[in-house]
């Protein structure tokens, strides 16, 4: 995969959602990881999964393992939950809408001319 598409919409995850993790824990060359949705935050942009990963996964891109679609970014380990936790790219999305307009025309342009 040169470029990967984003999920511009909400896609339905449910416990039996595989994931992929694109990442570089600790510096590494590039790794991936797979694993499951496990469950969204109430009213909330978060949602936890149990994908393996390491310090320096941040920002890594979670990919839906079906659609192949960006579903959100990895933020970390929640210790209260012992999970992964992410956030949906949809709400970045958003985010950038209001604060940020022009990038995020940008963003959807180009996703609307992303081939596969």
């Amino acid at each position: 995969l040169r470029f990967l598409k984003l999920a511009l919409n909400d896609e339905p995850t449910t416990t039996q959602t595989s994931l992929i993790i694109f990442q570089h824990p600790r510096g590494q060359n590039s790794q991936y990881a797979i694993g499951n949705f496990v469950q969204q935050e109430s009213l909330t942009n978060i949602f936890y999964h149990d994908t393996p990963t390491d310090q320096g996964s941040s920002g890594a891109p979670i990919v839906n393992k079906r659609t192949l679609n960006v579903i959100g970014i990895h933020q970390g380990e929640n210790k209260g939950q012992k999970l992964r936790q992410g956030r949906l790219i949809s709400s970045i999305l958003d985010d950038l809408k209001m604060y940020k307009p022009n990038l995020y025309k940008e963003i959807v342009d180009s996703q609307n001319n992303w081939r596969s």
